[in-house]
């Protein structure tokens, strides 16, 4: 996969109010690293929206761009969710770093405070706020945990074959993570697991609605499910393999069979006479057949034959790479399940 461009600097002051912008430009190099550079994770002056806070949320905020907001469900303005519905059991926690990526603006061009909802997903910012970065704004990377929320809707998810991408339709709670990259890491194992009818872990969901059937999960690629396909049984998908490998083999042999047989009835028809009126002597093979009998016989016993023999063996041979645990093409992993 290719590199991605990455389109702005280590260091950019674009988005600080103008005055301090130019007061850190005034500074000497000298006055630059004694002063506010952030070099050891000292104290770093950038470009920081203000975030539009609702009355039922408590804000802890740091330094540079990072929030804990505890509230209820929001997923952009203070009337949007079921927080801004009213809707009680809908408690919110929102950890998000980077609000207003990749270009954050304290200020717009005419040197007005901007303030911002949470950014969910990438949404285009008017010239107004900026004229000289590509207008986007997103919110760099969240960790979204809600009691009840429409989140595939929210986040602009596919729908799949799981959960709902429309308004209303199925709430619940959910927990997202969005960043340009994620990470799961278990030093020892992961487990991907959903519940069902008959769970040990409860048969009821947040709401408590019953849980009628066993959740799947998808793997989607690209935010795109118009081609989304089950997974494959590993173990079923062996077993067929090898019943196909057997009724090729069967196959190679009824082949052969039907080879030998017709090799026979075609060396009796390249040599057959027939009686004569005469006395009853035989006639002598027919002229057309008898040599192109012998081509057939010839071409039979040194091609199709041969091909058939090596066919068989060429199976024998396949087999054990693909569906045999010791083979190096092993079709099952080692490591990862599913059901």
């Amino acid at each position: 996969m290719g590199r991605i461009n990455k389109p702005k600097r280590a260091i950019n002051l674009s988005g600080l109010p103008l005055d301090v912008a130019a007061a850190q430009n005034r500074r000497t190099s000298e006055q630059k690293d004694a002063l506010e550079c952030g070099v050891s994770c000292g104290t770093l002056v950038e470009g920081i929206p203000h975030f539009i806070e609702a009355e039922c949320e408590t804000i802890y905020k740091g330094q540079n761009n990072t929030f804990i907001v505890l509230g209820r469900d929001r997923p952009s303005g203070i009337t949007s969710g079921y927080g801004g519905r009213g809707d009680t059991q809908s408690g919110m926690i929102d950890l998000c770093v980077g609000r207003m990526a990749p270009h954050p603006k304290q200020e717009n061009v005419g040197g007005e405070r901007i303030y911002v909802d949470p950014i969910f997903a990438t949404r285009e910012i008017p010239e107004s706020v900026s004229r000289e970065e590509p207008t986007i704004a997103m919110d760099a990377a969240r960790i979204y945990i809600s009691q009840k929320t429409d989140i595939d809707y929210n986040f602009k998810l596919a729908p799949g074959t799981i959960g709902s991408a429309g308004l209303d339709e199925n709430p619940k709670s959910a927990i997202a993570l969005q960043a340009d990259g994620i990470r799961l890491i278990g030093r020892e194992n992961i487990k991907l697991i959903t519940h069902g009818p008959g769970s040990a872990g409860g048969i009821h969901n947040s709401q408590g609605g019953l849980l009628e059937s066993a959740g799947g999960i998808d793997l989607i690629a690209g935010n795109n499910d118009e081609d989304l396909q089950p997974m494959v049984k590993g173990f079923n998908m062996v077993q067929c393999i090898q019943e196909i490998f057997e009724q090729l083999g069967a196959l190679n042999g009824i082949v052969s069979g039907f080879l030998s047989s017709q090799m026979k009835y075609n060396a009796a028809i390249a040599a057959h006479t027939h009686i004569s009126p005469f006395f009853g002597i035989p006639t002598s093979p027919s002229p057309n057949c008898a040599p192109e009998g012998a081509n057939a016989l010839t071409r039979q016993l040194s091609q199709t034959l041969k091909s058939i023999i090596a066919q068989k063996r060429n199976l024998a041979n396949l087999e054990p790479l693909y569906c045999n645990d010791t083979g190096p093409f092993y079709i099952l992993s080692s490591f990862n399940n599913t059901n």
